[in-house]
C-alpha cells in the first residue's frame, strides 16, 4: 500500500513550470525561424490543394451518372417490352445497390473536399496571424503563450528526462524541434 511517497517511483520528478518553460522556448525557436515555418506552411497548403480529391470526386460523380443512365435505359427497355417485369426487378435491385454505393462514396468525398477547403482557410488564417505573433513573441502574456502553444504543438512526449515536441504544422510525422534535457 502506498503512503503517497514518491521515493519508490523510478520516474524522475518533473515540475510543470520548468516543462512549460522549455516547451515555450522550443515553440518560440520554431516560430522564430520564418523560412522553416513558411516552408512547412507552403508544403501543407500544396498538399491540401494539390490532392487528387477533386479529380476523384469528379470521377465519382461520373460513375454515379453512368449508373443513373443505365437505370434509365433499363426502364426504357421495360416500357418498350424488351424486358419482363421479373428481369427488370432483378436488374433494378443491382442498379439500386450500385446507386446507393456511389452516392455514399460521393457524399464521403464531398465531405473530404469540404474539410480540405476548411483546412486551407484555417491555414490562410494561420499565415495571417503568424506574422503578428512572431513580431510579439517576447511580449506575449502567459495566457497568449499558452494559446500559441495549443495552436502550434501537436504533442509533447516525455521519456525519462528528455522530451520531444511535434508541431501541428509538421505533417511529415517527425519531431519538429530538437530534444531538450529537463533540468535535474
Amino acid at each position: 500500500m502506498s503512503n503517497g511517497s514518491t521515493t519508490d517511483c523510478p520516474r524522475p520528478t518533473m515540475y510543470a513550470q520548468s516543462a512549460e518553460k522549455l516547451v515555450w522556448e522550443a515553440v518560440a525557436k520554431f516560430l522564430a525561424a520564418p523560412e522553416q515555418v513558411s516552408a512547412l506552411l507552403a508544403a501543407r497548403q500544396q498538399e491540401l490543394e494539390g490532392g487528387a480529391v477533386m479529380e476523384i470526386l469528379n470521377q465519382a460523380r461520373h460513375r454515379l451518372s453512368l449508373v443513373g443512365a443505365e437505370r434509365g435505359r433499363r426502364l426504357s427497355q421495360h416500357s418498350k417490352v424488351y424486358v419482363t417485369d421479373q428481369e427488370l426487378d432483378l436488374v433494378l435491385r443491382e442498379i439500386i445497390e450500385r446507386l446507393e454505393y456511389h452516392q455514399e462514396e460521393l457524399t464521403r468525398l464531398e465531405a473530404e473536399v469540404s474539410q480540405t477547403t476548411e483546412a486551407i482557410g484555417q491555414l490562410q488564417n494561420w499565415m495571417d496571424g503568424y506574422r503578428s505573433i512572431v513580431a510579439r513573441l517576447d511580449t506575449l502574456t502567459a495566457a497568449e503563450r499558452a494559446e500559441v502553444v495549443r495552436l502550434v504543438v501537436d504533442r509533447v512526449t516525455v521519456v525519462g528526462r528528455e522530451f520531444q515536441i511535434r508541431m501541428v504544422l509538421d505533417s511529415r510525422g517527425y519531431t519538429a524541434s530538437e530534444p531538450h534535457q529537463l533540468p535535474a
